[in-house]
């Protein structure tokens, strides 16, 4: 869904340091795009900016 793309994005802008953005942002390139380098690269940013968001 582009609308739930648009507002991860528009989150980001507002706090690039969101975890919890970049995950579900992974998730959305995971399972709707099909597109997993994208979301890999995603949660490593959500790791990178939170290491315990894998918990």
């Amino acid at each position: 869904n582009e609308d739930a793309l648009e507002q991860f994005n528009k989150a980001l802008e507002v706090d690039p340091t969101s975890a919890t953005a970049y995950t579900n942002k992974g998730f959305l390139h995971l399972h709707v795009h099909q597109n997993f380098d994208s979301a890999k690269e995603l949660f490593m940013k959500a790791i990178k900016v939170d290491p315990s968001c894998i918990e």
